[in-house]
């Protein structure tokens, strides 16, 4: 991890909380409302998985879009989230947030300390051993959860400036 030699190639699942989910007949909702949001079975699945990078986020992010005034599904056993209501209508409603405000009402949120709260577990647990780091959405998967990817598609093809 600090630049040195290892004695084999590093290997880094990408995620894997859908299964972790699966594995244990929980839901992201089960995982946010247990005491250490999950650190332990997130641990035993990162140690299984022999991966040299774990992430800890267990997609917090998407209580955002609840911000925003979307809806997310989060109590399904063995699945993502799901958005069931896109925050945005049109490409430019975006404009209309202010990012400082949606930070601080994301950390008002239960869920997003807990999810602090389980970097924090996971990165005594593993120390230097393993990197603990954060995952994102990339932009055009992040578009399509904000606004539906129909309609993101949509705004896309109509918008002649758009380059596409």
């Amino acid at each position: 991890m600090n630049f040195e030699e290892t004695p084999r190639l590093p290997v880094a699942v990408l995620d894997g909380y859908v299964w972790i989910l699966r594995q244990n007949g929980l839901s992201f909702k089960d995982m946010f409302d247990l005491d250490d949001c999950g650190a332990g079975i997130v641990e035993k699945a990162f140690d299984d998985f022999r991966s040299d990078i774990v992430y800890p986020n267990i997609h917090a992010f998407n209580f955002l879009f609840e911000i925003m005034g979307g809806s997310i599904s989060c109590a399904k056993k063995g699945q993502a989230f799901e958005v069931t209501k896109a925050p945005l209508d049109e490409i430019g409603d975006i404009e209309k947030y202010d990012v400082d405000q949606l930070c601080e009402q994301l950390e008002q949120k239960k869920e997003y300390a807990v999810s602090i709260g389980l970097i924090e577990s996971l990165k005594k647990h593993f120390g230097d051993e393993k990197l603990v780091c954060a995952t994102c959405v990339a932009p055009l998967t992040l578009a399509g959860m904000m606004m539906g990817v129909q309609n993101f598609m949509m705004q896309l093809y109509d918008d002649a400036g758009a380059g596409i």
